[in-house]
């Protein structure tokens, strides 16, 4: 049996050893919370590519909500990339950058030749012929005055067939000087596009013409809003009020949306000024040192400057006429891909005042109609035709005449049309010919789906033949 003095002496290292404990814990925190302040400060601050950095936010734990921070993995992998050096935090306050972006001119108001026609902006890095094959379907849509080719590989010159297409209206921009996402919305010095509506493209998918049309003519209607093909959702379900990323998987699971891409999506021309000129540079040193998430920059940028308002969604029957040519590497397939996006959708909705409590808080729009067969339907004209330039009259009016029994033949018919010229070549995913030309290199879903059409072709040419034979041979068993 200790005497008194001992259990004394054992009381009070016990709680020496639990102080311990104690404050090494907080210093570990404290070391925690340092480094993520340093982790946004490095990216935020950092110059891009060229020129001096500015100095847009202050330290990260001051920010609302600022102690959510990336996640430990992605903080990780950033920092191994990231300079030592980081900028004093700015005297400007945080509120005041989505006031500042409410403060640039007004959007530009669209001409006749901008209801009738639109400029297609592609980007492109090193899939020469998927962007040939994409030049060449353009060149072929009555509503495209011209295609801007972003051109941003400094070691590779342009293919000739570019600057010697035979359409005219291809222009290759020069945006070798920085080597950077940011670029896209760049318009250079004396090469502004023809319209106002943009069409922004990557190089690896089209739509049938039709179907861009469907886009272009509804953004007319909403100049200010964008117009998109891709439906993706801010997940903001986290207790800690932390937003991720949502695929289209989440936005199908809730039938909602709150993001576009602008892979493919209508957008005027001057909020590409406005993101080269007036976004915070610490969202684009974000983009241009990941390479990553300008489509979700220039999503929010809208919203922000529309009251906070998701973006428009092309009907749902243009939606599903994507034609997709394949690519050996994607960026959305590297290990950090969604990592680096819940970070861009977190920081970047606090930039913008997008978060609840902030001036515009981010909204999400349902849409629910694609998820039930039995409620499909193509909204009717509306405006009278005489109100309508000729070429969207004609589009309505071709439209007006589809039913829900064969709208589906219909799409079917003009994804066939776009793809006659690419199909043969193997690089439209989803074809025979796809199939036949990369082999193993093929995954099994696709396998599965180019022998499924195979299928149904080969079933639908086997009945077609024989009633032709029973029409023959006996009109009336036929009839």
């Amino acid at each position: 049996i200790r005497s008194p003095s001992a259990r004394g002496d054992a009381g009070r290292n016990r709680s020496s050893r639990v102080a311990a404990f104690v404050t090494l814990f907080f210093c570990i925190l404290a070391t925690f919370l340092h480094a993520q302040a340093f982790f946004l400060r490095t990216i935020v601050f950092e110059p891009e590519g060229h020129g001096t950095a500015r100095t847009l936010l202050p330290s990260w734990p001051s920010i609302p909500g600022g102690n959510l921070a990336p996640t430990s993995e992605i903080r990780n992998e950033l920092n191994a990339t990231t300079s030592a050096s980081a900028a004093a935090p700015t005297d400007v306050s945080f509120s005041e950058w989505p006031k500042s972006l409410r403060n640039v001119p007004p959007l530009a108001p669209l001409r006749p030749i901008d209801r009738e026609k639109y400029t297609v902006r592609i980007n492109t890095w090193r899939r020469n012929l998927q962007l040939l094959h994409c030049v060449d379907h353009y060149a072929t849509c009555p509503g495209v005055a011209a295609v801007h080719i972003v051109w941003n590989d400094p070691e590779n010159a342009p293919p000739e067939k570019l600057a010697q297409h035979g359409s005219g209206m291809v222009v290759v921009e020069d945006h070798t000087a920085v080597n950077s996402l940011n670029e896209r919305f760049v318009v250079p010095e004396g090469g502004a596009p023809p319209t106002k509506g943009i069409l922004s493209v990557d190089d690896d998918l089209f739509y049938p013409c039709e179907a861009l049309d469907a886009g272009f003519f509804k953004w007319t209607k909403s100049p200010d809003r964008m117009v998109g093909y891709d439906r993706r959702l801010h997940d903001d379900s986290s207790p800690s009020g932390e937003w991720k990323y949502g695929f289209l998987s989440l936005s199908k699971n809730r039938t909602e949306y709150s993001i576009t891409l602008t892979r493919h999506a209508f957008i005027h021309v001057d909020y590409l000024e406005i993101y080269t000129h007036h976004l915070p540079q610490g969202i684009r040193n974000i983009i241009h040192k990941y390479k990553n998430c300008e489509d979700i920059a220039m999503s929010f940028l809208v919203s922000s400057m529309t009251e906070g308002q998701p973006p428009l969604l092309v009907d749902d029957w243009a939606m599903q006429s994507q034609i997709k040519l394949h690519v050996e590497e994607k960026i959305s397939g590297s290990d950090h891909h969604k990592a680096v996006r819940d970070t861009c959708v977190h920081v970047f909705a606090l930039f913008l005042g997008l978060h609840p409590g902030q001036d515009t808080p981010l909204g999400k729009a349902k849409y629910a109609e694609m998820y039930n067969n039995s409620e499909r339907y193509f909204p009717p004209i509306g405006d009278s035709l005489s109100q309508m330039n000729r070429r969207e009259a004609d589009f309505r009016t071709s439209l007006d005449s589809w039913t829900q029994r064969d709208y589906k033949y219909r799409r079917a018919k003009l994804i066939r049309k776009a793809t006659d010229v690419a199909a043969p070549t193997g690089f439209v995913e989803g074809t025979v010919e796809f199939l036949h030309l990369f082999g193993d290199k093929v995954n099994k879903k696709h396998e599965n789906i180019v022998m499924s059409q195979m299928k149904q072709y080969l079933t639908a040419k086997g009945e077609f033949s024989g009633a032709k034979k029973l029409l023959e041979e006996n009109r009336e068993a036929f009839f």
